[in-house]
Parts: structure tokens; sequence; C-alpha cells
């Protein structure tokens, strides 16, 4: 088989969308999945197709944003692509198909596009966020003072009733691991960073001595009180 068909038909059979340009910004060569994530047809998408056609036919979709002045876009969208400078963008489709975007400048001249659908991995993205938001309303809005730590101990939620006891805000602690520094005169695990770390028994009695014990009302939780 011909080495060039081989190649074409590798490209064509990359599960991702990839298309190579010239120094000219016209297509040497791309695939089918390139055509179908951009929506683009065939006739404005082949090889020796201008990159400027491939644009203009994302504009007209609406797919590069909304403007007034489409011309605009496309001159923008150019002048990128002259610049020869590796770009990595994520653009959402008007039909909510979320596109990753990677730009790659060759030595011999030219330009390397992958592109890849991350729909489902920005929509789980966008979860989390309302989620994380939905938990720092509900701790914001507790009346008791509540902090909440990660998994590597960095304070991520530090509501306004914590901020009043202890005089420390918010911005002072977030992101931090000096939740130690509200309770203690130096730095020390406080009851949170035991139980996220499954420090063993005789770790929290040793911090704690006989000031903690398991919560009743959750099981592997404790409460302590110290002084």
């Amino acid at each position: 088989m011909d080495q060039t068909v081989l190649l074409a038909q590798a490209i064509d059979a990359l599960p991702g969308g990839l298309c190579v340009l010239n120094a000219d910004n016209r297509v040497v060569a791309l695939n089918q999945a390139f055509r179908d994530l951009f929506g683009l047809p065939e006739d404005t998408a082949s090889v020796g197709s201008l990159v400027s056609e491939m644009i203009r036919s994302r504009v007209d979709a609406g797919d590069l944003g909304n403007d007034d002045a489409p011309d605009r876009l496309v001159e923008l969208e150019l002048q990128q692509l002259n610049d020869r400078l590796p770009r990595r963008v994520q653009r959402a489709r008007r039909d909510g198909t979320v596109l990753e975007e990677c730009y790659s400048p060759l030595e011999a001249g030219g330009t390397l596009i992958t592109v890849t659908d991350i729909t489902e991995g920005a929509r789980t993205r966008q979860a989390l966020i309302a989620s994380d938001q939905y938990l720092a309303s509900i701790v914001e809005a507790v009346a008791v003072a509540v902090f909440v730590i990660d998994r590597r101990h960095h304070i991520t939620h530090w509501n306004r009733a914590c901020a009043t006891l202890t005089g420390y805000s918010a911005e002072q602690m977030i992101g931090t691991m000096q939740q130690w520094r509200a309770f203690y005169g130096s730095e020390r695990p406080v009851l949170a960073d035991l139980i996220v770390g499954d420090a063993p028994e005789g770790e929290l009695r040793k911090h704690y001595g006989d000031k903690y014990r398991p919560f009743a009302l959750l099981e592997g939780a404790y409460e302590a009180e110290d002084y």
C-alpha cells in the first residue's frame, strides 16, 4: 500500500480531530473527525482548502462568538494563527458541545491543529463547581463556627461564625494549612487533621488525652473539647 494512502488512513482513524496547515494556511491533511467536531462541510474543509474558509464557516454558524462584525472575528482568528504560537483554547459550540483546540506551530512552517470533545468533562467540572458553591452557602449559613479542610489539610471553607469566634477572616485562612493558629499557640494538628489523616487511636490520645470521644450520631466521627 502506498505510504501516503496509509498515512491518510491512519489520520482518518484517529478518534480526535486533526488538521495540518502549511505556511500559507492551506490544509495539507485533515480527518473526518475534524470536520464532524466543527460541523464543517467537506467542500470547506478538505486538502487544499484555506483555513480562512473554515474559520468563516464556524463564524457563520455562531461557534466563535456573537459579533456584529464577522469579518473581525475571522481576522482575529487568522492573526492568532499567523503568530505561530502554541495555544490551547476551550470553546462551546452553539449546540452545547465543548471542544478543546490545540494549536502547535511546526518547524517547517504551518500549524498542527488537534480537537477533542471535552463536553462530558466540562459538565462534570461545572457540576462540581455548583456542588462546592452549594456546600459553601450551607457552611456560611450555619450559626455555629464551621471550617472545612480537604485531603491535603488545606482549609477550603471558613464561615463567618468561625471568623467572629477566632478573629481570623476567611481571606486569611482559606487555602492555608494554619487551622491550628485559631486554637493553639504553636503548630500542631487539630482534630480535623487527625480525622482526615486517619490517625490511629494513640495519636488522638496523644494530642487530646481524655478530652475527645466518638460522636454518638455519626460513625467514624469524633468530638473534642480543648482549653
